[in-house]
C-alpha cells in the first residue's frame, strides 16, 4: 500500500483493522494495539 509505505518512511507505524474485527473482537484489537505500542516503546 502506497500510503502505508509513505507513513513508514516518516517513521509512522500503521496498524490496520477491518470493521468486522473491530465490531466483533474489540478487546482483541485493543490488546494488539497495546502490545504493539509497548513493543515500539521498548525499542526506543
Amino acid at each position: 500500500m502506497l500510503r502505508t509505505e509513505y507513513f513508514n518512511s516518516l517513521g509512522i507505524y500503521v496498524l490496520r483493522f477491518d470493521n468486522y474485527e473491530i465490531n466483533n473482537n474489540f478487546n482483541g484489537v485493543c490488546e494488539t494495539i497495546d502490545r504493539e505500542v509497548k513493543r515500539i516503546i521498548n525499542t526506543l
